[in-house]
């Protein structure tokens, strides 16, 4: 999942993403079940 790659640039892929996905991103967060989602929001977005 890329949380966003538009706008601010910012891509983010979860822990658990496809290897294209991380290499398209410049971040890398927890997988969903370790609410990486909610840590990426928290941590570059707010």
């Amino acid at each position: 999942m890329v949380l966003s790659r538009t706008g601010a640039g910012l891509a983010v892929a979860m822990e658990n993403a496809e290897a294209d996905v991380k290499k398209a991103c410049r971040i890398e967060t927890a997988d969903c079940d370790h609410e990486g989602v909610g840590r990426a929001i928290d941590k570059y977005l707010l």
